[in-house]
């Protein structure tokens, strides 16, 4: 298997990164809160989407120096967004693209391969097929289409707000190079995830903005991207088979791509060891039965191996050994359970064969804030306990 060597654009990045301290910044929360008023009286099934919408629209948003895949979630180096409680209860705005009822993750195929408008289409011709529904369930479905549709239209003001930042600072560089980079990037935001992918820079843009959007969104669904080298890899092949791009301006994307899904990680935390939603990238084949690894998870492995660092985790498979289609594979010596769904019983049974790591860490900063700050509102205080400094303990 190839292995490629940690590009120096990703080194300078890397370094940047890795020489700020991560801040918490509260615009993603203010914003937010002050969209309460500007959405009253819209259906609580669409509400969660339309604030969302709204969100993507007005959020600042930033470009950093030298990226090639590029968007930021903060405007802040190396910044870090949270979440409200009631953020993190409820379903992504982008559930309705979810691969199946097994695995709680995105089709971020069909998002690079059809693009957004495209599902847009689609569910305003199912909106106008349902008419004035009546029925309670028709009301339902209509408000989901509806939903729905304000998610895909907060996808597509993400690239458009992010296509103006590289306009406007490609009218300010003075370096000739960046400066074409730049163009290139808000030409490619003008057109993923609006439209299908056409080439490999491309499909790795549409697919990072989709994650991103996720992030912004809630974090609970950005998790899993299933299956990242499958959806990219005919984008890949066409472009090194045409000769667009060498293996080494390929792995130069690869290696971006992954740069910004590791800070998007990484910022989730004030430690490492307190959790956060890492990024797990399931890498294959060209099929999802072929457990053989292409050249692009090669890749990847290369860009991961080379960004240690950043403490993101890989599950490869090789060789051909059988791979599962289910999240968790059932455990034999777990009796079942009545009343709970397959898929329930299999989480059920992966938890408890599993020896958890248990951390108070963040209970017992919060508790102190608490303490410390009496009647003080439940969203300032989370971001409180977030900067607080404090001994981690684990058991």
């Amino acid at each position: 298997m190839a292995h490629y060597n940690l590009t120096p654009r990703v080194k300078v990045l890397a370094d940047r990164l890795l020489a700020q301290k991560s801040t918490l910044c509260t615009e993603h929360a203010t914003t937010l809160n002050a969209l309460d008023g500007d959405i009253a009286g819209v259906p609580a099934a669409v509400k969660p989407a339309r604030r969302f919408y709204e969100l993507m629209r007005q959020l600042p948003l930033t470009i950093s120096a030298d990226e090639l895949i590029v968007g930021n979630q903060t405007r802040k180096p190396h910044g870090a967004i949270f979440h409200d409680e009631n953020a993190t209860r409820r379903p992504s705005v982008f559930q309705f693209l979810n691969l199946n009822s097994e695995l709680d993750s995105p089709d971020y195929k069909l998002v690079v391969e059809k693009g957004v408008l495209a599902i847009k289409h689609q569910l305003e011709e199912k909106t106008r097929a349902l008419g004035s529904a009546v029925s309670r369930s028709g009301m339902d479905e209509v408000n989901g289409c509806r939903a729905a549709i304000y998610a895909c239209d907060a996808l597509l003001a993400l690239a458009q707000n992010l296509a103006n930042s590289a306009e406007q600072l490609a009218a300010a560089e003075t370096n000739a190079y960046r400066k074409a980079e730049l163009l290139d990037s808000a030409a490619i935001l003008h057109h993923v995830p609006a439209h299908p992918a056409r080439n490999f820079k491309e499909a790795c843009q549409a697919f990072y903005l989709f994650q991103l959007a996720l992030q912004l969104d809630n974090g609970s669904y950005a998790v899993n991207p299933q299956g990242a080298d499958i959806a990219l890899l005919p984008y890949f092949q066409r472009d090194i088979n045409s000769g667009a791009l060498n293996t080494q301006q390929a792995y130069e994307i690869v290696e971006c791509l992954w740069f910004k899904l590791a800070e998007l990680s990484e910022v989730r935390a004030a430690c490492a060891i307190d959790g956060y939603p890492m990024l797990d990238a399931m890498l294959r084949g060209a099929t999802f039965d072929n457990a053989e690894v292409n050249e692009l998870s090669a890749m990847f492995i290369s860009a991961q191996r080379n960004l240690s660092a950043l403490n993101l985790p890989v599950r490869l498979f090789s060789s051909v050994q059988p791979v599962s289609h289910a999240p968790f594979a059932a455990c034999a010596d777990t009796p079942a359970m009545e009343g709970l769904t397959p898929r329930m019983q299999r989480l059920r049974n992966h938890y408890l064969t599993v020896r958890p790591s248990v951390s108070i860490y963040r209970a017992l900063a919060f508790t102190e804030v608490v303490k410390a700050n009496p009647g003080m509102p439940t969203i300032l205080l989370r971001a409180k306990a977030f900067a607080t400094p404090a001994k981690p303990r684990r058991f």
